[in-house]
């Protein structure tokens, strides 16, 4: 039998994973089809705003690994849709806060949602769609030198 194993998984830079229940709900939802997919049986869980604990008895020891990343593939990029459709239209929950960045883009809610969108305009080439790909399936971060050197 294979002993359990304690996932714990924080937002990055300890920032918020789960701005409300429908963030919980999706989060868990994920987390089922990967289990299912994996094998892994999930004994108890906590989701907290910015961290989440699993207790997971996995099938083989590496599903953990590919339990975890297949859950950030899916929730990553439904948060960051749902932090995009915040800046552009406004659709926002009582736990964000607009980051200082935002709102300097302009004088008002209006102005700052338009200028937003404007930063979105434009079509990534296919050598940036290469880099971001291969930084997504090795794990790794990707970014410019002064990002480096402040990870």
């Amino acid at each position: 039998m294979m002993s359990r194993c304690t996932s714990y998984k924080r937002g990055h830079n300890r920032e918020p994973c789960f701005f409300g229940d429908e963030d919980c709900f999706t989060y868990l939802h994920w987390l089922g089809e990967g289990l299912t997919e994996t094998g892994g049986q999930l004994h108890a869980y906590a989701l907290m705003t910015n961290y989440v604990h699993l207790l997971v008895t996995p099938h083989r020891s590496a599903t953990v690994p590919k339990l975890i990343m297949s859950l950030g593939r899916c929730y990553v990029p439904y948060i960051n849709t749902r932090s995009y459709r915040a800046n552009t239209l406004g659709q926002t929950s009582p736990l964000f806060v607009p980051h200082p960045v935002y709102l300097s883009l302009g004088a008002t809610d209006k102005a700052r949602q338009a200028a937003y969108r404007h930063l979105f305009r434009y079509h990534l080439d296919e050598e940036m769609v290469s880099e971001l790909r291969l930084a997504v399936n090795q794990n790794q971060p990707l970014g410019n030198e002064r990002f480096y050197e402040a990870i």
